[in-house]
């Protein structure tokens, strides 16, 4: 018989795995399908809610900068009108996109009419002399938002409370208007601003106006409106 040479020296053999003599059985359908579901926590059931001013349509306002003919407009996030207040002009959020221009200076003028036939003893002159709806030119639909100068502060501080968190009176729109102060304050700086624009659209009506003497809801016809900038295509320039 053939015996093999072994080295007396090496060092002796242990095991470094036991056998499990008891192996388990293979995963069912349902195990593995259990250990792929997400763990269960104590928030499983939370719901969550959105912090933050609502309106009763669900849509939030959110102010943002908007660029119209390389003119940079910001409107004011002040929400809250000071009976201190030297700002006379405002911006008019929430506006209904079917709204034009003449519909928005109806509106207005209503308002300047209103408060100088019931306030006569209170020496304040509802009146304004700008105001401006911007145009989506392609759509023929307005942005949202309006700007308007009154030539009082205090006639302005007037309109924010009593328009401010109204609803609109046409085409049953459940937008809310929103009053705030307007960055650029005044008349003279408006037309600055406006004066060299150029607008890429058809009708004059979409441009800001100006009116002199100044609309009180009563002088329509006396009030002459003029356009500020000018359109690419165009015919006059008299509102």
């Amino acid at each position: 018989m053939k015996v093999s040479k072994l080295n007396p020296n090496a060092a002796s053999f242990v095991p470094t795995e036991s056998i499990n003599t008891n192996p388990s059985p293979p995963p069912s359908d349902h195990d593995h399908h259990r250990r792929r579901s997400r763990p269960r926590n104590n928030n499983d059931d939370a719901v969550v809610v959105a912090v933050g001013p609502r309106k009763n349509s669900g849509k939030v306002w959110r102010p943002k900068t908007m660029l119209h003919n390389n003119i940079i407009i910001i409107g004011s996030t002040s929400t809250q009108p000071a009976s201190s207040s030297s700002f006379t002009t405002l911006m008019i959020k929430n506006v209904p996109s079917r709204y034009t221009r003449e519909m928005l200076i109806e509106f207005v003028d209503n308002f300047c009419k209103l408060e100088n036939d019931h306030d006569e003893d209170d020496h304040i002159y509802s009146a304004y002399d700008f105001l401006y709806l911007p145009m989506d030119f392609r759509r023929k639909l307005n942005k949202g938002y309006a700007f308007v100068n009154f030539t009082d502060a205090r006639a302005a501080l007037k309109f924010w409370e009593a328009m401010d968190h109204k609803k609109w009176d046409y085409f049953r729109s459940p937008k809310i208007r929103q009053i705030v102060h307007a960055t650029i304050q005044g008349r003279e700086a408006l037309e600055r601003r406006f004066r060299k624009s150029e607008f890429c659209c058809e009708f004059e009506e979409y441009l800001p106006i100006s009116f002199c003497p100044a609309r009180d809801g009563s002088n329509g016809l006396q009030s002459c409106g003029t356009n500020i900038g000018r359109v690419m295509i165009g015919s006059t320039n008299n509102y």
